[in-house]
């Protein structure tokens, strides 16, 4: 016994109990992608109803513009998972946010694929840090995280809103 794989000898109450413990949303979906079960912060993160939406399609849990399906479809067609598929979703309180959204086929004894499970992180708040950080160190095409060309966007923007003309010199590339 490898990996995990331990986990299956106990009862299904602690699996789920070890699923409830995840900071990631689990979804298990069948063959019509309708939902067969959610974990408590998948729950959360989609404000679902205590107990999920079982047999309601996964793009009711999404949201039919933002829904995944692509991703699903293709665990369920080629039986392999994809990873780390970053898109927008629509998540609790109407919003949309930023999740990574991992695959997983679920597969019988003989190796068929019956459903799979999705696990969303949500990563809106990483994103949105990631884009403010970079967009500090650029000022439209100009690019540099130097002290002195933090400096300069200070500078641009400081001056930016008068009528005032600025020249600004150096060599390219450096």
């Amino acid at each position: 016994m490898d990996r995990l794989d331990a986990l299956c000898r106990f009862r299904p109450l602690s699996v789920a109990d070890i699923l409830d413990a995840l900071a990631e949303g689990v979804i298990a979906v069948d063959e019509n992608l309708r939902v067969l079960g959610m974990n408590a912060r998948a729950q959360a993160l989609f404000e679902a109803p205590e107990g999920g939406l079982g047999g309601a399609s996964i793009c009711q849990l999404f949201g039919e513009e933002t829904c995944p399906l692509a991703c699903l479809r293709e665990t369920l067609a080629t039986g392999r998972p994809i990873r780390d598929y970053q898109t927008r979703v629509g998540l609790a309180g109407g919003r949309l946010g930023e999740v990574q959204i991992s695959t997983v086929p679920l597969t019988s004894e003989s190796g068929a694929v019956h459903g799979a499970a999705i696990i969303v992180s949500d990563v809106t708040e990483v994103t949105t840090l990631r884009k403010e950080v970079d967009a500090r160190h650029r000022h439209g095409a100009i690019v540099g995280r130097d002290r002195r060309m933090l400096d300069l966007y200070r500078l641009i923007g400081d001056v930016g809103p008068s009528q005032a003309s600025v020249l600004i010199r150096g060599e390219s590339g450096t």
